[in-house]
């Protein structure tokens, strides 16, 4: 009860101070990025320059900004890379919930399209070791495609890349799941995707 009363005062001050939202995107991008870098191959990463090669970095100074100090420094959280699909839409949800509702997702299209990247690689890969998971999907990954992805697709202007990304995840799931999931995205009242 604590949990939920902490993500819906969290969620109120995302949409009163929009920066908190952005910068919990920034928090779970910098999170993700263990696991998304162990689970999903970078297509541009075997032509990137590296740290050497690429010169001098410029520093950009911090915006005036009234949040901690601390949080543009320190490492808040990250997920281990050996982290199951389960677990890691179980964690990930919670924390997601206040971005959802306060529509800052919708200024972070990167993390979105990291988002369903990542689950789309796991659920592949689970899917490699055990053909008939898919039959049995359990209902917390659902739930993250359902409350997470699905429903962020409509805070975004149209835009084929990120409908993609997401239908890279819709795609491996069965129909009748993936009907159950759009009926889901049409009673929230977000039909605008």
């Amino acid at each position: 009860d604590d949990e939920k009363n902490v993500n819906d005062l969290l969620a109120k001050c995302c949409c009163v101070y929009p920066p908190l939202g952005l910068k919990l995107c920034d928090i779970i991008q910098s999170a993700i990025e263990p696991l998304f870098n162990a689970k999903v191959d970078s297509i541009g990463a075997k032509i990137c320059l590296d740290e050497e090669e690429a010169g001098e970095v410029v520093n950009v100074a911090r915006e005036y900004s009234l949040l901690p100090l601390e949080w543009d420094s320190k490492e808040i959280m990250t997920f281990c890379a050996k982290l199951s699909l389960l677990d890691f839409c179980k964690e990930v949800e919670e924390i997601m919930k206040p971005i959802v509702m306060s529509s800052a997702m919708a200024a972070n299209a990167t993390l979105y399209c990291n988002l369903c990247r990542l689950v789309h690689a796991m659920l592949s890969e689970q899917l490699s070791e055990d053909r008939s998971f898919i039959n049995n999907v359990d209902e917390n990954i659902l739930e993250f495609v359902e409350r997470v992805l699905v429903a962020s697709l409509s805070l975004f202007p149209f835009n084929p890349a990120i409908a993609s990304d997401l239908w890279s995840v819709l795609s491996l799931l069965p129909y009748h799941i993936r009907y159950a999931l759009y009926a889901a995205w049409r009673n929230y009242g977000l039909e605008k995707a």
